[in-house]
């Protein structure tokens, strides 16, 4: 199998759902969910997928009484891609329409609908900087830190591996020389067309 972990599909009206079952089915994928829609999905989204360190729900806390005109948090998601999103926090007065909102110990926590998906085990908590922050250790970006080949070997092992795992390949990092990055293609990388 080309990876680990749940799977949930959800569709339109014209069977799209089914079909992909029965194709994970064929292919020995025996562990999956489905639902009719994203909206269904989304109406079981629950403070659950969240969690909050006491220091970062207390200044949340003191934030909001201190203010006549905040309703709760934003948890601002920008997918970079299926596997990583970078994460944002905002007190917030009110939302845009088609906002979740999710109650987590009393906090109002808001996240637009469309990346919803992100939200499963993100962790709000406060930075170095005494500052909110919201982090989810699957989906993070991680700050890059090192010798130029360690921060080029850490974005392959994060961006690109995990995308050409699915296809039994991989890559790794030979050296640098004069500004050029020598990789080598490992697995059904060797030759694949994709």
């Amino acid at each position: 199998m080309p990876f680990a972990g749940d799977i949930l599909l959800y569709g339109g009206e014209d069977g799209e759902v089914l079909t992909a079952a029965e194709i994970l089915y064929d292919n020995d994928f025996d562990s999956f969910c489905f639902t009719d829609s994203f909206e269904a999905h989304l109406s079981s989204a629950e403070a659950s997928y969240l969690s909050i360190t006491d220091a970062a729900q207390k200044q949340i806390k003191d934030q909001l009484q201190n203010s006549d005109s905040l309703t709760g948090v934003q948890i601002i998601v920008e997918p970079t891609s299926p596997l990583k999103a970078k994460y944002r926090i905002e007190l917030v007065e009110s939302t845009a329409a088609g906002s979740i909102k999710l109650n987590l110990k009393g906090i109002n926590i808001f996240s637009e609908r469309k990346t919803a998906s992100y939200l499963e085990g993100t962790i709000i908590e406060i930075n170095g900087e005494g500052e909110l922050e919201p982090r989810n250790p699957q989906l993070s970006i991680s700050k890059l830190s090192g010798s130029l080949e360690e921060q080029i070997q850490l974005m392959l092992d994060e961006q690109v591996n995990p995308m050409l795992a699915s296809h039994g390949g991989n890559v790794m990092l030979e050296g640098i020389k004069d500004s050029t990055a020598y990789v080598r293609l490992g697995g059904g990388c060797q030759g694949c067309s994709m």
